[in-house]
């Protein structure tokens, strides 16, 4: 396979994402008035909460067996193995860097799950459907193993994405909250202690009055 045609298929299911990405980025945006505040963020959490879950279990129910997890048992130790070199990377970073406090477990987030994403879903079954692709000629063993190891993966991925990167990112959320609490209480305290004073430069001092004669 030459450079050119292996070069077309691998970038023929990419440009089909980003087509998608394009047109959804243009309903979200204020010219087509589409999809509100609101209704974006709303979208996003049925997106990530309901169907991409049910996406990745549902390939799991089709394509992984009990025979493939035990024989893939070196999936959850690699991933484990990702999130923890990106959690030290994050780590090395802040130290470097020098963020804000609130930021620091974000960034620690970002680095550990930057790297694992829902795009093998997508990407793997449009691979295998193009001529010549670099898996096999026969398109059905394609699209198992690939959807298998994509779905084991993302599953694994989402587990440690679920309870280890949200706990950093709540983390650094409350840490927020009390940063930004004690902003608006501090000068709300400022401004009284200021009125308090000025209240007492102007409050007239009692003079005695002597009575004219």
């Amino acid at each position: 396979m030459g450079f050119f045609s292996l070069f077309l298929v691998a970038s023929m299911p990419i440009i089909q994402v980003l087509l998608i990405g394009v047109v959804g980025a243009f309903l979200a945006s204020g010219y087509s008035n589409v999809l509100t505040t609101s209704a974006r963020r709303s979208m996003n959490k049925v997106v990530f909460i309901v169907f991409t879950p049910s996406l990745v279990f549902a390939s799991l129910a089709k394509t992984v067996t009990v025979a493939d997890v035990i024989s893939w048992w070196f999936m959850p130790v690699n991933i484990a193995i990702t999130f923890m070199a990106g959690s030290i990377l994050g780590w090395i970073a802040c130290n470097i860097l020098k963020p804000p406090q609130h930021l620091r477990c974000l960034i620690m987030a970002f680095c550990s799950a930057g790297n694992l994403g829902s795009l093998l879903l997508i990407i793997v079954p449009a691979v295998c459907d193009e001529d010549g692709n670099p898996f096999g000629r026969d398109r059905g063993i394609c699209r198992s193993r690939g959807l298998s190891y994509s779905s084991l993966s993302m599953a694994l991925g989402g587990l440690f994405i679920w309870t280890y990167t949200y706990s950093l990112m709540q983390k650094s959320g409350n840490l927020y909250h009390k940063m930004h609490s004690k902003s608006i209480q501090c000068p709300a305290d400022s401004d009284e202690e200021h009125s308090g004073q000025d209240d007492d430069e102007e409050a007239p001092l009692p003079t005695s009055v002597k009575p004219r004669t």
